[in-house]
Protein backbone atom coordinates (compact mmCIF):
# COMPACT_ATOMS: atom_id res chain seq x y z
CA UNK A 1 0.00 0.00 0.00
CA UNK A 2 1.19 3.62 -0.94
CA UNK A 3 2.28 5.56 1.93
CA UNK A 4 0.51 8.77 3.14
CA UNK A 5 1.75 11.52 4.56
CA UNK A 6 0.36 12.10 7.86
CA UNK A 7 -1.03 15.19 9.50
CA UNK A 8 -3.33 16.44 12.20
CA UNK A 9 -3.66 19.93 12.71
CA UNK A 10 -4.94 21.22 16.36
CA UNK A 11 -4.32 24.86 16.38
CA UNK A 12 -7.52 27.33 16.94
CA UNK A 13 -10.33 24.38 16.33
CA UNK A 14 -13.79 26.33 16.92
CA UNK A 15 -16.34 24.91 19.58
CA UNK A 16 -19.31 23.99 18.35
CA UNK A 17 -19.04 23.33 15.09
CA UNK A 18 -21.91 23.50 13.04
CA UNK A 19 -23.03 19.64 11.35
CA UNK A 20 -24.48 21.68 7.76
CA UNK A 21 -23.11 21.45 4.74
CA UNK A 22 -20.76 18.85 4.47
CA UNK A 23 -22.37 16.87 1.62
CA UNK A 24 -22.31 16.93 -2.29
CA UNK A 25 -21.62 20.21 -3.77
CA UNK A 26 -24.49 22.38 -4.27
CA UNK A 27 -22.14 24.86 -6.80
CA UNK A 28 -22.63 22.95 -9.95
CA UNK A 29 -26.28 22.31 -9.03
CA UNK A 30 -27.49 21.95 -13.15
CA UNK A 31 -25.17 19.13 -13.29
CA UNK A 32 -25.40 17.69 -10.08
CA UNK A 33 -29.62 17.70 -10.85
CA UNK A 34 -28.58 15.90 -13.75
CA UNK A 35 -26.69 13.33 -12.21
CA UNK A 36 -28.56 12.41 -9.57
CA UNK A 37 -31.87 11.99 -12.35
CA UNK A 38 -32.70 8.05 -12.96
CA UNK A 39 -33.40 8.38 -16.68
CA UNK A 40 -31.68 4.92 -17.59
CA UNK A 41 -29.23 6.48 -19.91
CA UNK A 42 -26.00 5.23 -18.54
CA UNK A 43 -23.18 4.61 -19.55
CA UNK A 44 -22.99 8.66 -19.65
CA UNK A 45 -20.93 9.68 -22.69
CA UNK A 46 -21.32 13.44 -21.83
CA UNK A 47 -19.16 15.51 -20.16
CA UNK A 48 -21.75 17.67 -18.41
CA UNK A 49 -23.12 15.06 -16.92
CA UNK A 50 -20.55 12.87 -16.15
CA UNK A 51 -17.85 15.14 -14.62
CA UNK A 52 -20.66 15.89 -11.71
CA UNK A 53 -21.10 12.21 -11.26
CA UNK A 54 -17.26 11.51 -11.17
CA UNK A 55 -16.63 14.69 -8.87
CA UNK A 56 -18.98 13.23 -6.45
CA UNK A 57 -17.51 9.70 -6.28
CA UNK A 58 -14.04 11.63 -5.72
CA UNK A 59 -15.80 13.76 -2.87
CA UNK A 60 -16.53 10.51 -1.20
CA UNK A 61 -12.93 9.00 -1.39
CA UNK A 62 -11.64 12.80 -0.42
CA UNK A 63 -14.57 12.15 2.74
CA UNK A 64 -12.57 8.91 3.63
CA UNK A 65 -9.02 9.86 3.00
CA UNK A 66 -9.68 12.08 6.14
CA UNK A 67 -11.57 9.55 8.02
CA UNK A 68 -8.53 7.03 7.58
CA UNK A 69 -5.81 9.78 8.35
CA UNK A 70 -7.80 11.18 11.58
CA UNK A 71 -8.32 7.36 12.83
CA UNK A 72 -4.76 6.84 12.70
CA UNK A 73 -3.85 10.13 14.26
CA UNK A 74 -5.90 10.15 16.79
CA UNK A 75 -5.62 6.58 17.22
CA UNK A 76 -9.90 6.05 17.76
CA UNK A 77 -12.42 6.98 15.72
CA UNK A 78 -14.03 9.64 18.44
CA UNK A 79 -17.33 11.46 18.58
CA UNK A 80 -19.04 11.70 15.34
CA UNK A 81 -20.41 15.05 16.00
CA UNK A 82 -16.72 16.29 16.04
CA UNK A 83 -15.35 17.38 12.47
CA UNK A 84 -11.81 16.75 13.24
CA UNK A 85 -13.02 12.68 13.87
CA UNK A 86 -12.54 10.01 11.97
CA UNK A 87 -15.86 8.75 12.48
CA UNK A 88 -17.27 12.53 11.41
CA UNK A 89 -16.01 12.02 7.83
CA UNK A 90 -16.77 8.41 7.71
CA UNK A 91 -20.69 9.07 8.11
CA UNK A 92 -20.05 11.58 5.17
CA UNK A 93 -20.22 8.73 2.43
CA UNK A 94 -23.68 8.24 2.85
CA UNK A 95 -24.13 12.11 2.01
CA UNK A 96 -23.88 11.03 -1.43
CA UNK A 97 -26.39 8.27 -1.80
CA UNK A 98 -28.66 10.41 -4.52
CA UNK A 99 -25.59 11.75 -6.31
CA UNK A 100 -24.42 8.83 -7.32
CA UNK A 101 -26.93 5.63 -6.85
CA UNK A 102 -29.93 6.33 -9.19
CA UNK A 103 -27.83 6.35 -12.06
CA UNK A 104 -25.89 3.21 -10.88
CA UNK A 105 -28.81 1.60 -10.16
CA UNK A 106 -29.84 1.85 -13.99
CA UNK A 107 -26.58 0.68 -14.80
CA UNK A 108 -25.84 -2.57 -12.42
CA UNK A 109 -29.11 -2.65 -10.14
CA UNK A 110 -26.70 -5.33 -7.95
CA UNK A 111 -23.60 -3.12 -7.96
CA UNK A 112 -25.86 -0.26 -6.37
CA UNK A 113 -27.06 -2.53 -3.76
CA UNK A 114 -23.56 -3.14 -2.97
CA UNK A 115 -22.33 0.19 -2.53
CA UNK A 116 -25.25 0.90 -0.91
CA UNK A 117 -24.75 -0.69 1.76
CA UNK A 118 -21.05 -0.45 2.18
CA UNK A 119 -21.24 3.63 2.50
CA UNK A 120 -23.93 2.59 5.15
CA UNK A 121 -21.31 0.21 6.70
CA UNK A 122 -18.25 2.50 7.28
CA UNK A 123 -19.25 4.30 9.81
CA UNK A 124 -19.28 0.99 12.03
CA UNK A 125 -16.12 0.02 10.39
CA UNK A 126 -14.46 3.00 11.51
CA UNK A 127 -15.66 2.80 15.57
CA UNK A 128 -14.48 -0.91 15.18
CA UNK A 129 -10.99 -1.56 13.22
CA UNK A 130 -8.01 -0.71 13.96
CA UNK A 131 -6.49 2.53 12.05
CA UNK A 132 -4.16 0.12 9.81
CA UNK A 133 -7.34 -2.16 9.15
CA UNK A 134 -9.53 0.71 7.95
CA UNK A 135 -7.15 2.12 6.20
CA UNK A 136 -6.79 -0.86 4.27
CA UNK A 137 -10.44 -1.14 3.81
CA UNK A 138 -11.31 2.34 2.85
CA UNK A 139 -8.35 1.84 -0.14
CA UNK A 140 -9.06 -1.62 -0.87
CA UNK A 141 -12.56 -2.65 -0.57
CA UNK A 142 -14.51 0.97 -0.72
CA UNK A 143 -12.42 2.58 -3.33
CA UNK A 144 -12.84 -0.31 -5.47
CA UNK A 145 -16.44 -0.13 -5.24
CA UNK A 146 -17.04 3.27 -6.27
CA UNK A 147 -14.32 2.91 -9.35
CA UNK A 148 -16.48 -0.05 -10.32
CA UNK A 149 -19.50 2.42 -9.94
CA UNK A 150 -18.11 4.61 -12.16
CA UNK A 151 -17.16 2.39 -14.85
CA UNK A 152 -20.91 1.21 -14.88
CA UNK A 153 -21.72 4.72 -14.85
CA UNK A 154 -19.24 6.73 -16.96
CA UNK A 155 -18.00 6.01 -20.76
CA UNK A 156 -14.93 3.94 -21.05
CA UNK A 157 -13.97 6.20 -24.25
CA UNK A 158 -14.81 9.41 -21.84
CA UNK A 159 -13.83 8.11 -18.58
CA UNK A 160 -10.32 6.98 -19.72
CA UNK A 161 -9.13 9.97 -21.42
CA UNK A 162 -6.84 12.71 -19.77
CA UNK A 163 -9.03 15.52 -20.46
CA UNK A 164 -11.83 14.08 -18.60
CA UNK A 165 -9.40 13.12 -15.66
CA UNK A 166 -8.30 17.18 -15.63
CA UNK A 167 -12.17 18.53 -15.52
CA UNK A 168 -12.75 16.46 -12.47
CA UNK A 169 -9.29 17.83 -11.15
CA UNK A 170 -10.90 20.98 -11.75
CA UNK A 171 -13.98 20.47 -10.49
CA UNK A 172 -12.25 18.83 -7.36
CA UNK A 173 -10.18 21.82 -6.72
CA UNK A 174 -13.34 24.28 -7.01
CA UNK A 175 -14.86 22.64 -4.38
CA UNK A 176 -11.96 22.65 -1.88
CA UNK A 177 -11.83 26.11 -2.48
CA UNK A 178 -15.24 26.19 -1.24
CA UNK A 179 -14.33 24.09 1.85
CA UNK A 180 -11.04 25.89 2.64
CA UNK A 181 -13.00 29.80 2.89
CA UNK A 182 -15.35 28.19 5.42
CA UNK A 183 -13.00 25.95 7.25
CA UNK A 184 -10.12 28.07 8.00
CA UNK A 185 -10.30 32.11 8.85
CA UNK A 186 -9.71 34.34 5.89
CA UNK A 187 -5.84 35.38 7.29
CA UNK A 188 -4.93 31.47 7.80
CA UNK A 189 -3.84 29.90 10.79
CA UNK A 190 -7.37 29.30 12.90
CA UNK A 191 -9.22 26.65 11.67
CA UNK A 192 -13.05 27.97 12.64
CA UNK A 193 -14.84 24.37 10.89
CA UNK A 194 -13.01 21.36 11.17
CA UNK A 195 -15.19 19.55 9.16
CA UNK A 196 -15.06 21.75 6.27
CA UNK A 197 -11.50 22.47 6.65
CA UNK A 198 -10.64 18.40 6.66
CA UNK A 199 -13.25 18.18 3.77
CA UNK A 200 -10.62 20.29 1.59
CA UNK A 201 -7.88 18.34 3.29
CA UNK A 202 -9.29 15.30 1.63
CA UNK A 203 -9.96 16.75 -1.69
CA UNK A 204 -6.31 17.54 -1.93
CA UNK A 205 -5.35 14.38 -1.92
CA UNK A 206 -7.63 13.13 -4.04
CA UNK A 207 -6.42 15.72 -6.69
CA UNK A 208 -2.86 14.68 -6.12
CA UNK A 209 -4.24 11.00 -7.32
CA UNK A 210 -5.94 12.24 -9.93
CA UNK A 211 -3.29 14.24 -11.44
CA UNK A 212 -0.66 11.31 -10.91
CA UNK A 213 0.09 9.38 -14.04
CA UNK A 214 -1.51 12.07 -16.01
CA UNK A 215 1.53 14.77 -15.89
CA UNK A 216 3.17 14.92 -18.93
CA UNK A 217 -0.60 16.47 -20.13
CA UNK A 218 -0.35 19.73 -18.08
CA UNK A 219 1.83 22.74 -17.88
CA UNK A 220 4.74 22.81 -15.12
CA UNK A 221 2.18 25.59 -13.74
CA UNK A 222 -0.30 23.03 -12.78
CA UNK A 223 2.29 20.73 -11.37
CA UNK A 224 3.12 23.46 -9.41
CA UNK A 225 -0.15 23.92 -8.32
CA UNK A 226 -1.25 20.36 -7.48
CA UNK A 227 2.13 20.32 -5.65
CA UNK A 228 1.21 23.23 -3.36
CA UNK A 229 -2.13 22.50 -2.31
CA UNK A 230 -2.06 19.90 -0.08
CA UNK A 231 0.88 21.64 1.97
CA UNK A 232 -1.23 25.10 2.08
CA UNK A 233 -3.92 23.19 3.28
CA UNK A 234 -1.93 21.59 6.25
CA UNK A 235 0.11 24.98 6.46
CA UNK A 236 -3.50 26.94 6.98
CA UNK A 237 -2.21 29.49 4.62
CA UNK A 238 -4.64 32.30 4.22
CA UNK A 239 -8.09 31.93 2.03
CA UNK A 240 -6.63 33.96 -0.79
CA UNK A 241 -3.55 31.99 -1.35
CA UNK A 242 -5.14 29.20 -1.55
CA UNK A 243 -7.73 30.34 -4.13
CA UNK A 244 -4.71 32.08 -5.77
CA UNK A 245 -3.87 28.11 -6.28
CA UNK A 246 -6.58 26.45 -6.93
CA UNK A 247 -7.20 28.92 -9.68
CA UNK A 248 -4.24 28.73 -11.24
CA UNK A 249 -4.45 24.78 -11.05
CA UNK A 250 -7.62 24.82 -12.98
CA UNK A 251 -6.97 27.73 -15.04
CA UNK A 252 -3.63 26.45 -16.27
CA UNK A 253 -5.40 22.62 -16.52
CA UNK A 254 -7.95 24.10 -19.31
CA UNK A 255 -5.29 25.87 -21.29
CA UNK A 256 -3.33 22.86 -21.03
CA UNK A 257 -5.75 20.25 -22.26
CA UNK A 258 -7.16 22.93 -25.05
CA UNK A 259 -10.75 22.86 -23.07
CA UNK A 260 -13.21 25.33 -24.92
CA UNK A 261 -12.48 28.08 -22.33
CA UNK A 262 -8.64 28.04 -23.12
CA UNK A 263 -9.60 29.38 -27.06
CA UNK A 264 -11.05 32.61 -28.18
CA UNK A 265 -12.47 32.02 -31.59
CA UNK A 266 -15.08 34.31 -33.65
CA UNK A 267 -16.38 37.95 -32.61
CA UNK A 268 -18.56 36.77 -30.23
CA UNK A 269 -15.97 35.15 -28.01
CA UNK A 270 -13.72 38.26 -28.70
CA UNK A 271 -16.36 40.42 -27.35
CA UNK A 272 -17.32 37.95 -24.43
CA UNK A 273 -13.31 38.20 -23.53
CA UNK A 274 -13.06 41.78 -23.69
CA UNK A 275 -16.36 42.10 -21.75
CA UNK A 276 -14.51 40.87 -18.93
CA UNK A 277 -11.31 42.12 -18.97
CA UNK A 278 -13.26 45.07 -19.18
CA UNK A 279 -15.39 44.34 -15.80
CA UNK A 280 -11.95 43.30 -13.94
CA UNK A 281 -10.59 47.30 -14.91
CA UNK A 282 -14.21 48.45 -13.61
CA UNK A 283 -13.99 46.57 -10.18
CA UNK A 284 -10.78 47.74 -10.04
CA UNK A 285 -11.06 51.52 -10.57
CA UNK A 286 -13.95 51.41 -7.98
CA UNK A 287 -11.37 49.80 -5.57
CA UNK A 288 -9.12 52.80 -6.65
CA UNK A 289 -11.76 55.76 -6.03
CA UNK A 290 -12.83 54.37 -2.63
CA UNK A 291 -9.29 54.01 -1.75
CA UNK A 292 -8.86 57.75 -1.92
CA UNK A 293 -12.22 58.16 -0.13
CA UNK A 294 -10.74 56.68 2.62
CA UNK A 295 -13.67 53.60 2.11
CA UNK A 296 -11.35 50.52 3.55
CA UNK A 297 -14.64 48.25 2.96
CA UNK A 298 -15.46 49.42 -0.11
CA UNK A 299 -12.27 49.35 -1.41
CA UNK A 300 -11.81 45.68 -0.58
CA UNK A 301 -15.09 44.56 -1.76
CA UNK A 302 -13.88 45.80 -5.13
CA UNK A 303 -10.51 44.56 -5.00
CA UNK A 304 -12.31 40.70 -3.97
CA UNK A 305 -13.84 40.80 -7.38
CA UNK A 306 -10.96 40.75 -9.29
CA UNK A 307 -10.14 36.83 -9.22
CA UNK A 308 -13.61 36.26 -10.11
CA UNK A 309 -12.79 36.44 -13.36
CA UNK A 310 -10.23 34.14 -13.40
CA UNK A 311 -11.70 31.82 -15.22
CA UNK A 312 -12.72 33.99 -18.36
CA UNK A 313 -9.54 35.29 -18.15
CA UNK A 314 -7.04 32.87 -18.10
CA UNK A 315 -7.30 30.02 -20.00
CA UNK A 316 -6.21 31.19 -23.01
CA UNK A 317 -3.31 33.37 -21.90
CA UNK A 318 -2.39 29.53 -20.01
CA UNK A 319 -2.65 28.36 -23.66
CA UNK A 320 -0.49 30.46 -25.41
CA UNK A 321 1.46 32.54 -22.56
CA UNK A 322 1.72 30.93 -19.20
CA UNK A 323 4.22 33.37 -17.96
CA UNK A 324 1.73 36.23 -18.78
CA UNK A 325 -1.12 34.29 -17.46
CA UNK A 326 0.63 33.66 -13.78
CA UNK A 327 1.51 37.75 -13.75
CA UNK A 328 -2.02 38.42 -14.14
CA UNK A 329 -3.20 35.83 -11.72
CA UNK A 330 -0.97 37.45 -9.46
CA UNK A 331 -2.24 40.58 -10.01
CA UNK A 332 -5.46 39.70 -9.89
CA UNK A 333 -5.59 37.77 -6.60
CA UNK A 334 -3.50 40.65 -4.77
CA UNK A 335 -5.69 43.55 -5.45
CA UNK A 336 -7.33 42.68 -2.60
CA UNK A 337 -4.23 42.62 0.12
CA UNK A 338 -2.56 45.49 -2.27
CA UNK A 339 -5.42 47.38 -0.99
CA UNK A 340 -4.97 46.72 2.63
CA UNK A 341 -1.49 47.47 2.41
CA UNK A 342 -0.51 50.17 0.01
CA UNK A 343 -1.32 53.75 0.10
CA UNK A 344 -4.48 55.41 -2.09
CA UNK A 345 -1.45 56.39 -4.44
CA UNK A 346 0.39 53.61 -4.55
CA UNK A 347 -2.73 51.14 -4.74
CA UNK A 348 -4.32 53.14 -7.59
CA UNK A 349 -0.52 53.13 -9.51
CA UNK A 350 -0.73 48.70 -8.94
CA UNK A 351 -4.24 48.47 -9.64
CA UNK A 352 -4.81 50.64 -12.34
CA UNK A 353 -1.20 50.92 -13.66
CA UNK A 354 0.54 47.44 -12.92
CA UNK A 355 -2.76 45.41 -13.88
CA UNK A 356 -4.09 47.86 -16.60
CA UNK A 357 -0.92 47.06 -18.45
CA UNK A 358 -0.91 43.15 -17.93
CA UNK A 359 -4.49 43.11 -19.07
CA UNK A 360 -3.83 45.12 -22.13
CA UNK A 361 -1.33 42.30 -23.00
CA UNK A 362 -3.57 39.42 -21.88
CA UNK A 363 -5.94 41.49 -24.57
CA UNK A 364 -3.51 41.84 -27.35
CA UNK A 365 -2.69 37.89 -26.75
CA UNK A 366 -5.84 36.76 -26.15
CA UNK A 367 -7.97 38.55 -28.97
CA UNK A 368 -7.34 38.51 -32.35
CA UNK A 369 -5.78 42.25 -33.89
CA UNK A 370 -8.97 41.61 -36.66
CA UNK A 371 -11.32 42.86 -33.62
CA UNK A 372 -9.31 44.41 -31.17
CA UNK A 373 -9.03 47.63 -31.36
CA UNK A 374 -11.57 49.16 -34.59
CA UNK A 375 -13.91 50.98 -33.97
CA UNK A 376 -16.95 48.83 -34.72
CA UNK A 377 -15.57 46.51 -31.75
CA UNK A 378 -15.00 48.97 -29.38
CA UNK A 379 -18.34 50.51 -30.12
CA UNK A 380 -19.79 46.73 -28.82
CA UNK A 381 -17.53 46.69 -25.76
CA UNK A 382 -19.42 50.26 -24.76
CA UNK A 383 -22.51 48.67 -25.62
CA UNK A 384 -21.88 45.45 -23.78
CA UNK A 385 -20.90 47.39 -20.56
CA UNK A 386 -23.78 49.92 -21.25
CA UNK A 387 -25.94 46.71 -20.25
CA UNK A 388 -23.84 45.58 -17.08
CA UNK A 389 -24.15 49.41 -15.90
CA UNK A 390 -27.61 48.81 -15.89
CA UNK A 391 -27.80 45.59 -14.28
CA UNK A 392 -25.98 46.83 -11.61
CA UNK A 393 -27.29 50.04 -10.83
CA UNK A 394 -30.60 48.65 -11.22
CA UNK A 395 -29.73 46.22 -8.49
CA UNK A 396 -28.54 49.03 -6.48
CA UNK A 397 -30.86 52.20 -7.13
CA UNK A 398 -34.23 50.37 -7.94
CA UNK A 399 -36.03 53.63 -6.86
CA UNK A 400 -33.66 56.61 -7.18
CA UNK A 401 -32.32 59.18 -4.44
CA UNK A 402 -31.41 55.89 -2.20
CA UNK A 403 -28.57 53.90 -2.76
CA UNK A 404 -29.61 49.91 -1.59
CA UNK A 405 -26.73 48.12 -2.55
CA UNK A 406 -23.62 50.39 -2.19
CA UNK A 407 -21.49 47.51 -3.97
CA UNK A 408 -23.12 46.98 -6.81
CA UNK A 409 -23.60 51.16 -7.22
CA UNK A 410 -19.95 51.66 -7.23
CA UNK A 411 -20.15 48.05 -9.69
CA UNK A 412 -21.74 50.74 -12.69
CA UNK A 413 -19.16 53.94 -11.59
CA UNK A 414 -16.48 51.52 -12.09
CA UNK A 415 -18.06 50.24 -15.67
CA UNK A 416 -18.96 53.81 -16.57
CA UNK A 417 -15.66 54.53 -15.99
CA UNK A 418 -14.36 52.02 -19.07
CA UNK A 419 -17.35 53.27 -21.50
CA UNK A 420 -16.08 57.16 -21.11
CA UNK A 421 -12.65 55.89 -22.18
CA UNK A 422 -13.59 53.47 -25.17
CA UNK A 423 -16.15 56.64 -26.17
CA UNK A 424 -13.07 58.64 -26.15
CA UNK A 425 -11.14 56.37 -28.50
CA UNK A 426 -13.74 56.30 -30.83
CA UNK A 427 -15.28 59.57 -30.99
CA UNK A 428 -13.81 61.17 -33.48
CA UNK A 429 -14.43 58.28 -35.97
CA UNK A 430 -18.20 58.39 -35.17
CA UNK A 431 -19.97 60.68 -38.81
CA UNK A 432 -21.87 63.77 -36.90
CA UNK A 433 -25.24 62.36 -36.23
CA UNK A 434 -23.87 59.55 -34.20
CA UNK A 435 -21.05 61.52 -32.06
CA UNK A 436 -24.12 63.84 -31.21
CA UNK A 437 -26.53 61.17 -30.44
CA UNK A 438 -23.61 58.61 -28.58
CA UNK A 439 -22.20 61.64 -26.74
CA UNK A 440 -25.23 63.47 -25.22
CA UNK A 441 -26.10 59.42 -24.10
CA UNK A 442 -22.34 59.00 -22.43
CA UNK A 443 -23.17 62.77 -20.58
CA UNK A 444 -26.25 61.83 -19.59
CA UNK A 445 -25.76 58.10 -18.24
CA UNK A 446 -22.77 60.46 -16.11
CA UNK A 447 -25.21 62.46 -14.79
CA UNK A 448 -27.91 59.44 -14.44
CA UNK A 449 -25.26 57.64 -12.11
CA UNK A 450 -23.84 60.62 -10.28
CA UNK A 451 -27.00 62.15 -9.54
CA UNK A 452 -28.73 58.70 -8.65
CA UNK A 453 -31.39 58.72 -10.82
CA UNK A 454 -33.86 56.00 -10.98
CA UNK A 455 -33.45 52.95 -12.73
CA UNK A 456 -36.08 53.14 -14.93
CA UNK A 457 -34.10 56.71 -16.09
CA UNK A 458 -31.01 55.51 -16.22
CA UNK A 459 -32.18 52.29 -18.18
CA UNK A 460 -33.76 54.47 -20.86
CA UNK A 461 -30.28 56.21 -21.09
CA UNK A 462 -28.49 52.66 -22.00
CA UNK A 463 -31.28 52.39 -24.76
CA UNK A 464 -30.69 55.79 -26.23
CA UNK A 465 -26.70 55.08 -25.81
CA UNK A 466 -27.41 51.46 -27.27
CA UNK A 467 -29.45 53.17 -30.14
CA UNK A 468 -26.95 55.67 -31.36
CA UNK A 469 -23.79 52.82 -31.42
CA UNK A 470 -26.38 49.82 -32.86
CA UNK A 471 -25.43 50.72 -36.34
CA UNK A 472 -21.12 51.12 -35.87
CA UNK A 473 -21.19 48.21 -33.48
CA UNK A 474 -22.51 45.91 -36.23
CA UNK A 475 -19.47 46.77 -38.60
CA UNK A 476 -17.02 43.65 -37.77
Amino acid sequence: MTQRRTFLKTVGLAAGTALAGYGASESNAVGDASAQESSGDAPLTSVEQAVPYQRNVEEVKGHLEASAHLLSENDGAGDAADGATAAFHAKHAGDYYKDIIPRLRDADSQLALQLRATLADVLEHCRSMDSGAYDDYVHDDVFSLLDRASAAVISEDLRGTTSFTGRVMNALARRLNEEYSVGVATDGETITNAGEYWDAWGFAVRIQTLYDGNESAFLSATSDAVSAIRGQVEDTVSNMAVRETTLQLRASAEGALGLPSASVEGREDALDYARNVEEVKGHLLAASELKQLGDSSGTAFHARHAPDYAMTVLPPLYASDPGLAGDVLTHMTSALERGHSLGADAFDDYATGETFDLLDDAMETAVSEEFRGTTPFTASIIVALAGRIEEEYSAAVPEGEAVDLYGEYWDARGFLRRVETHYAAIESDLDAETRDAAGTAVETLRTNVDTVSTADELSGTVSDLESALSSVAGGN
